[in-house]
């Protein structure tokens, strides 16, 4: 995260929800690093862990 922007939308997500915030925040990294591309990704690296594919 570098702009004040990504600061304030990191704030508004924690406040809002709280310890779910962790998987949303790096869902909207990855967004904005690859896309739609790197949503998916990351997905899958979390729920490969689980043995599940997307």
């Amino acid at each position: 995260m570098s702009t004040k922007l990504d600061e304030i939308i990191i704030d508004l997500l924690r406040r809002e929800l709280g310890n779910d915030a962790d998987l949303v925040i790096a869902l909207y990294d990855a967004y904005k690093a690859r896309g739609p591309r790197g949503v998916k990704d990351k997905l899958n690296d979390l729920l490969s862990k689980y043995g599940i594919e997307v």
